[in-house]
C-alpha cells in the first residue's frame, strides 16, 4: 500500500530525473501506472 510518504519519495525520484511532477499529465500517467518502469539512461 502506498502511503503519503512513499508517494512523496517517488515524486522526488521523478523530479530528480527532471520530470515535472506538478502537471496534470504527470498525475494522469502516474495514476495509470505508466511511470513504473522508467529507463534512467533514456531520461
Amino acid at each position: 500500500m502506498l502511503t503519503h510518504r512513499n508517494i512523496m519519495n517517488e515524486k522526488q525520484y521523478y523530479e530528480k530525473l527532471g520530470i515535472a511532477t506538478n502537471t496534470k499529465n504527470f498525475d494522469r500517467y502516474y495514476k495509470a501506472g505508466l511511470l513504473k518502469n522508467i529507463d534512467e539512461t533514456y531520461v
